[in-house]
């Protein structure tokens, strides 16, 4: 095959799979890649194999940086939350006895929903969750240790 025909027959297979993805057909659209990049490759086949190796590994690396990303934003949000509990006027705070707070924030026992904002004693945080939170269907697995 010569370069221009081999030029427009991928053109083709990646104008079908550009169509197949508009309508929703997603398994035609990437026969349709498969296919263009196996002849448009020296490699073929092993060409496609490469290809996605390469993809699966960048996935990889931005599914790992979305979730430091989404772990230090709900760590943040726990700290400010935190800081609010401790600065507000508490029964705990009339008594004198706001280090308690303090106490439950850095020793562990207590995490922060980082939802609805309320202490909740580490070994209670899953029911939390699932159960009291005002946004328990948001709730689940976003609640985070100061």
């Amino acid at each position: 095959m010569d370069d221009a025909s081999m030029s427009a027959a991928v053109e083709l297979l990646l104008n079908i799979s550009r169509e197949s993805i508009s309508s929703g057909n997603a398994n035609d659209a990437l026969a349709a890649i498969i296919q263009a990049i196996t002849i448009s490759h020296p490699q073929g086949e092993g060409a496609v194999v490469n290809i996605l190796e390469e993809a699966k590994r960048r996935n990889e690396l931005e599914s790992e940086q979305q979730l430091r990303d989404d772990t230090i934003h709900a760590l943040e949000r726990a700290r400010q939350i935190s800081r609010q509990l401790l600065q507000e006027e508490t029964i705990l705070a009339e008594n004198g006895l706001q280090t308690i707070l303090k106490d439950a924030f850095e020793d562990g026992s207590s995490v922060v929903c980082t939802k609805c904002g309320s202490l909740v004693p580490a070994a209670r945080s899953e029911a939390h969750s699932k159960y009291w939170c005002e946004f328990a269907t948001d709730c689940e697995s976003d609640v985070e240790n100061d």
